[in-house]
């Protein structure tokens, strides 16, 4: 009898141990909530915009090129540096066509000393050509040596000032206003007139060219009495400037099936380059009621864009969306989202569907 009451006694103390110590499910609590920050979609009227990526270019551009050729004496600017019209650029050993220059001057004199001797005896023989005591063709002979001799001045005329020219030109001069490109030269080289390379380029960047190309698509849709556009930095979204449409071409590629077209913006505060790539936009249009999110509220996985949903519990949601296009640091939403759902835009980190979340404010 003892033995069967021991025997009972045991098997409800395991079974205490087994069923009496299991315990309920733990409930997140607020205090295990993962701290996040969340907004609601802004609702506005967007202007819609065709987009291109175009290059701009310098509205005047000169490439800066030696006339004469000889040794490079000196480089008298900088790279980089400001000039105006007519600021000395290179200089070019100018001691051959100095010599030049002194030859042209001897050949004239001699020249010109031949004309008077010729004008001289020619003086002589007018009065006796007139009362015919000489032969008509030694007069017409001498008329005609005349003539000779001054074009021969005329000639060395021109030789001097052309040897002029080209000692003037042994000082390369800057060809415009504006500011030096890079400079690969070094006093001692030897420069050739005939080098198709240029010493340098002067290009003015207080206004700038941008150059882009549209589909037929995209170039019905641009309103033809619009002229607006503007550009922005493909590194900065913050980086734009409004500029207008100032040419398009008169017909499409036949082999990219694209049409040219050229606008200018300002460029005052120097903060855009020549050669550089920027986004294009044009005005074509206006949405109204467009639902706005910022672009770092947005997830994306295999089945495309997402963001995770704040609901009434504070419990989130994964929901996928349906973007459009950009919009400063925010993004279009065109489904998939309500005006009046607020959405986490920062500490997605730890978020699993389902997960709780505590707002910071």
């Amino acid at each position: 009898m003892q033995k069967k009451l021991y025997i009972l006694l045991l098997i409800s103390t395991v079974s205490f141990g087994v069923f009496g110590c299991k315990r309920e499910p733990e409930k997140l609590s607020m205090e295990d909530a993962i701290p996040v920050i969340a907004a609601f979609p802004i609702v506005k009227d967007i202007v819609v915009n065709l987009e291109s990526i175009g290059v701009l270019q310098p509205a005047v551009f000169m490439e800066v090129k030696a006339q004469v050729s000889g040794t490079l004496l000196d480089v008298l600017v900088k790279e980089g540096q400001t000039v105006e019209k007519g600021s000395a650029l290179f200089k070019i050993d100018s001691s051959a066509y100095e010599i030049k220059v002194k030859e042209a001057e001897a050949e004239l004199m001699v020249e010109q000393s031949n004309l008077k001797a010729v004008q001289k005896k020619l003086n002589r023989f007018k009065e006796l050509a007139e009362r015919n005591l000489i032969a008509r063709a030694e007069w017409e002979d001498l008329e005609s040596a005349v003539e000779k001799a001054e074009a021969v001045i005329k000639l060395n005329e021109t030789r001097l000032d052309a040897a002029k020219m080209d000692l003037e030109d042994c000082v390369v001069m800057a060809n415009m206003d504006g500011k030096i490109g890079k400079i690969d030269l070094h006093p001692g080289c030897y420069i050739s007139k005939e080098q198709s390379k240029a010493l340098a380029n002067i290009s003015k960047t207080d206004s700038l060219i941008v150059e882009f190309e549209v589909t037929e698509k995209e170039f019905l849709s641009i309103p033809k009495e619009s002229k607006r556009m503007e550009v922005e930095a493909l590194c900065s979204s913050e980086l734009c400037q409004e500029g207008s449409i100032t040419f398009l071409d008169n017909q499409f590629n036949d082999k990219t099936g694209q049409l040219f077209i050229r606008g200018r913006i300002d460029n005052l505060e120097d903060r855009f380059r020549a050669g550089q790539s920027v986004k294009v936009r044009i005005p074509i249009g206006l949405e109204k009621e467009s639902m706005v999110i910022p672009q770092k509220a947005i997830r994306y996985n295999e089945q495309g864009a997402y963001v995770y949903v704040v609901r009434e519990d504070m419990g989130v949601m994964m929901r996928q969306i349906l973007l459009g296009s950009e919009e400063g640091l925010g993004q279009i939403v065109k489904g998939g989202l309500d005006s009046g759902e607020r959405i986490v835009v920062e500490g997605h980190e730890r978020l699993r569907n389902g997960s709780k979340v505590e707002i910071m404010q």
